[in-house]
């Protein structure tokens, strides 16, 4: 071949290959948040007797965490965090009564404007129709079953609570018109997610945020389940109640709680079932689907972490956390340290969507280079701040500093010593 004809044809392919490329589908985005859940109260994070044998297939597809923090140790400033990349002090929100403003920026909304079909689904807890901080409010295409209420009233239908007539009106709006007798909340909130892929442009991509009420109160399950965990519990030896070693508190927690232990079983059939629907739409090798915790847990089986919800301890922020894209995330473990303000330039660097100039934002990184080539993540610091005593979740009022070596330091605002943990070695035989 000679020269010009060759170089004629390595041109035409650089072309071919650029259009192809253009012409690549971006991939679809499922972000699965559940309300407390637990560090191991998962079979892949070692509980031996909770069943959740598809989130366990999604972490044996994917990348499991084992130093993944939230935000806030409590839902709204939590979920408000992992939108907006944005910590929750700088959003001005710390408690659970706090809510967002009407101007702020969360990346579904620039998915939204690069042509991503966004839906949510389920809790939302960090904004209000009244105060335009709905989803659709902040940039969703779509919101459903939620509003202000960090909990469904109950996880059955009519997803009320009979006994606060005033606060009915804020559960699980959506739901109500053509819901059943005896409909799981879980299951009904799968069934909507799927007639969102059902009903999807096939010729745009789409980001789905299912934010499961499930595990948090009033803690209710199906019979059939609750009936099952009452015998495998039966079996077990009891777990002693866990004592504050510095204020002597109980905490609050139901360690071998059966009706505890099916919510999770039911939240696991619906990431199932989700994951199944991917897979028979032909969707699945190109969706990225990402699994987390919002905070500790309130009550567990087998906590290896010291503190739960409401506490600045690792049990209150350290979750578990899951990233599967076939093909694309090799499988496997990963103990670099992230955080849910990692997820705001994750979700834009894998859309091919600029971060904004004027985002203020910037305790987040980018972990597509970990999740694709296993780049290594460079030490930071994280911090936390809850100025409130909640004795009962092992929480003193006090601010947190963990620094890029894994210390973690914790200021007490009332007569207590502050604290040093080197979590490096509290790791070999964890209760920090």
């Amino acid at each position: 071949m000679m020269k010009k004809e060759l170089f004629q044809l390595c041109v035409g392919l650089g072309l071919v290959s650029i259009v192809l490329a253009e012409k690549s589908p971006r991939p679809n985005i499922v972000f699965f948040f559940i309300d407390d859940l637990g560090y191991r109260d998962l079979g892949c994070y070692g509980n031996e007797v909770i069943q959740t044998p598809n989130i366990d297939a999604l972490c044996e597809s994917g990348l499991k965490f084992t130093d993944a923090y939230v935000a806030a140790a409590v839902c709204s400033p939590s979920r408000a965090a992992a939108l907006t990349g944005r910590h929750c002090l700088e959003l001005g929100l710390w408690n659970a009564a706090h809510r967002v403003k009407p101007d702020t920026l969360i990346y579904p909304k620039l998915l939204s404007e690069s042509s991503y079909q966004t839906w949510h689904i389920g809790k939302w807890h960090m904004g209000l129709k009244a105060q335009k901080t709905s989803p659709e409010d902040l940039g969703f295409d779509l919101g459903m079953a939620g509003d202000q209420s960090f909990d469904p009233g109950s996880h059955f239908y009519p997803y009320r609570n009979a006994e606060l007539p005033n606060h009915k009106g804020l559960n699980v709006p959506d739901l109500r018109a053509d819901g059943k007798e005896g409909e799981y909340l879980a299951d009904r909130l799968t069934d909507e997610a799927i007639k969102l892929i059902d009903q999807r442009d096939p010729d745009k991509p789409f980001y789905l945020n299912f934010w499961h009420y499930g595990v948090h109160s009033p803690h209710e399950a199906k019979a059939d389940k609750i009936a099952k965990y009452k015998k495998l519990f039966q079996q077990l030896k009891r777990v002693p109640p866990m004592i504050d070693p510095v204020t002597g508190t109980r905490y609050t927690r139901r360690p071998t709680s059966p009706v505890y232990a099916a919510m999770i079983e039911s939240v696991d059939d619906s990431v199932g079932r989700v994951v199944e629907h991917l897979k028979a739409e032909g969707l699945y090798e190109n969706t990225l689907i990402i699994f987390y915790s919002d905070n500790g847990a309130v009550c567990s089986t087998g906590e290896p972490l010291r503190g739960l919800k409401n506490s600045l301890y690792e049990g209150g922020v350290r979750v578990p956390a899951i990233f599967s894209w076939p093909g694309k995330i090799k499988p496997g473990v990963s103990q670099a340290r992230i955080w849910t303000l990692d997820l705001f330039r994750t979700m834009l660097d894998l859309a091919k969507v600029d971060v904004p100039a004027s985002y203020t934002g910037n305790e987040g990184m980018s972990l597509m280079p970990h999740l694709l080539n296993r780049t290594p993540i460079p030490g930071r610091e994280f911090y936390w701040y809850f100025p409130e005593d909640r004795l009962g979740w092992g929480q003193r009022a006090s601010t947190t500093l963990l620094d890029a070596s894994n210390m973690k330091y914790y200021l007490f605002f009332s007569d207590y010593e502050p604290e040093l943990y080197d979590l490096n070695e509290d790791k070999k035989s964890p209760k920090t």
